[in-house]
């Protein structure tokens, strides 16, 4: 789950200080859903701090770093999504896409990025 998505009691911080300590009290919709669907959330995945860079290398808790080539970067806002499923770490990740904040990393990352259209 990126770290931008609230998820109940698990420390959400969009890569920034700023909410370091910050423990959501319910899940984001999207959350509730997957896991009513039976998925099991595994971990936050680090991003570009507020999703406000193409890089994924500016954040609280260090760079991102692409799982093919550490000295690179994994792209994107969601570049720790995209690498997670690179690195097998899990099947699937969620990221967010306003401008290939989720297609850029996939492809940087060796992945498939899919950014479904609005309200499906």
């Amino acid at each position: 789950m990126k770290d931008s998505i609230d998820t109940q009691g698990a420390r959400t911080t969009a890569a920034s200080a700023v909410y370091e300590y910050r423990f959501p009290p319910e899940d984001a919709e999207v959350v509730r859903r997957l896991k009513a669907a039976g998925a099991i959330i595994i971990g936050k995945c680090n991003m570009h701090e507020f999703d406000a860079g193409s890089s994924s290398a500016v954040s609280y808790w260090g760079p991102v770093r692409n799982p093919w080539e550490l000295g690179h970067i994994a792209g994107g806002p969601s570049g720790g999504s995209a690498a997670a499923v690179a690195m097998l770490n899990c099947f699937a990740a969620l990221g967010t896409d306003s401008g290939g904040g989720l297609r850029i990393p996939a492809s940087d990352c060796g992945v498939t990025g899919f950014n479904p259209p609005m309200g499906a």
